[in-house]
């Protein structure tokens, strides 16, 4: 969708290529997660090089803490104490009953691995300003490659891209709390559909949305335009 402003702006014809990962990053095996209990929650699983405001973090709280399945949010990157404690704060008052774990930033070589040990990874953007509402970041297709399916807010590009990855997506509004938690519950409550979901997750990696792939268009683009040689 970036590039179709381009094209209306400039009158251009970018080629888009897409940030996906090699497979050769994925799990050497497909995890196999332990039931759901109070012992052992779902692991909400968001990652990015900044946790901060304005990222679609309050708002998952909010539908979370709304769930009735045992629940866990776990945040990867740089984070302000200031922030952190904050956001503690928050997810207590919502009525969240386990503390936010935040993880230590990792070498991006390593941002598949470590989305795979998660129940569900979060694509959760914000329609402000546009270029968020039409973009289409590493988080989905790390969560792809991962194994594991994902919870998307409903920007549009997501919601061009859902339809694609099947079962791997769940598309949600996070001003609709309730109603979210209760998809999020009868989906955590259903194990054929988490196995089906993660199957579609690695399908739609393997199938499509990976750099082995990719590659190929963007060598092809590249032996176009080089000058031809004897």
């Amino acid at each position: 969708m970036i590039a179709q402003k381009y094209t209306e702006k400039y009158n251009v014809a970018p080629l888009v290529l897409l940030n996906v990962f090699p497979l050769s990053q994925a799990p050497k095996v497909p995890l196999d997660p332990e039931p759901i209990t109070e012992g052992r929650p779902a692991v909400f699983y968001w990652f990015s090089q900044t946790v901060g405001p304005d990222r679609g973090l309050e708002g998952t709280i909010a539908v979370l803490a709304r769930m009735r399945t045992p629940v866990e949010l776990h945040l990867r990157g740089f984070v302000k104490p200031d922030y952190a404690a904050g956001l503690q704060t928050l997810a207590s008052g919502c009525g969240l009953k386990r503390p936010l774990r935040f993880l230590a930033p990792g070498s991006p070589n390593e941002m598949v691995r470590l989305a795979a040990t998660a129940d569900m990874g979060l694509s959760v953007e914000r329609r402000v300003p546009l270029n968020r509402d039409i973009c289409l970041t590493n988080k989905v297709f790390a969560y792809l490659l991962a194994g594991i399916p994902q919870l998307m807010t409903d920007t549009s590009a997501q919601c061009a891209l859902a339809p694609e990855l099947g079962a791997a997506a769940l598309i949600c509004k996070l001003s609709q709390a309730q109603e979210s938690a209760a998809r999020l519950d009868e989906f955590f409550a259903n194990p054929a559909a988490v196995a089906d979901a993660r199957t579609s997750a690695r399908r739609a990696a393997a199938g499509r949305f990976c750099w082995d792939l990719e590659k190929e268009r963007f060598l092809r683009a590249v032996k176009e335009i080089l000058p031809k040689t004897e």
